[in-house]
């Protein structure tokens, strides 16, 4: 009886855990710099690094929403 072959590469990945959802964005080539440089300090890949940060930063602003808290639009501050 012949051995079944074994397939190279990765196992598959379970339904729903891979990230197949893709957004583009535009920015100013300084902010992809200090992105990039995030990511790198990081030691993660720039797309880990940005989902990572954009869902904490969705996540503390549901928590100061719930507690009622007045905050600012992302990206927008308060004049001073």
């Amino acid at each position: 009886m012949r051995k079944k072959k074994r397939k190279r590469g990765r196992p598959p990945m379970q339904k729903g855990d891979a990230h197949t959802a893709m957004m583009t964005i535009r920015m100013r080539p300084q902010e992809r710099e200090m992105i990039e440089t995030a990511a790198r300090d990081a030691g993660t890949p720039v797309s880990d690094w940005v989902r990572k940060q954009l869902l904490a930063r969705i996540s503390e602003r549901k928590m100061e929403e719930s507690e009622g808290k007045g905050i600012e639009p992302l990206g927008v501050t308060a004049p001073a």
